[in-house]
């Protein structure tokens, strides 16, 4: 019985070891171009495939966000709604300060996301049913400095990472 769970300490080590170097090896990614550049980049992408988008004015941001502590550390940031009134495609990206941490912002941008697909879904559950899926599936993710969310169907959403990395892998 040691031995086995001997073995089994070894194998845990070996697969930390190996997960800790995969995370290290990770991409690496630029900080210095803008929310507002990056999500036009999306919108085009998005727009050869899916309509028209449209991005908030700045009133948006302070509403939402002008409370939150965390808002201090973000540099720049956009959200970016369809124009079509029954779809509910909306995605925001934000750029935190050099130096600062994105946890308190990816938090902060979750809580926005979680909060929109509530308010959606009500929406969608009595006019646009085929919506429900996007909304169920909010999905936010930090790459490097940027904090991105997005309430998109699974292949916009793929599309816009895609095009996001490509603008800030090194």
């Amino acid at each position: 019985m040691k031995r086995k769970n001997g073995i089994n300490r070894i194998s845990c080590a070996v697969l930390l070891l190996l997960l800790c170097l995969l995370v290290s090896c990770g991409a690496s990614y630029r900080s210095d171009v803008g929310a507002q550049a990056l999500a036009d980049e999306v919108i085009s992408t998005l727009s050869e495939q899916d309509g028209e988008y449209y991005a908030a004015d700045g009133e948006t941001y302070d509403i939402y966000f002008g409370e939150d502590a965390a808002y201090g550390s973000v540099q720049d940031g956009c959200i970016v709604y369809h124009s079509e009134g029954t779809n509910v495609d909306q995605f925001g990206i934000f750029r935190v300060k050099e130096g600062q941490s994105t946890e308190p912002v990816r938090r902060m941008i979750q809580e926005y996301a979680d909060g929109q697909a509530s308010y959606l879904h009500s929406f969608a559950s009595n006019y646009n049913q085929g919506e429900l899926d996007k909304i169920q599936n909010v999905q936010v993710s930090v790459m490097g400095q940027y904090v991105f969310f997005s309430i998109l169907s699974d292949a916009d959403e793929s599309a816009a990472t895609d095009a996001i990395k490509a603008m800030i892998e090194q």
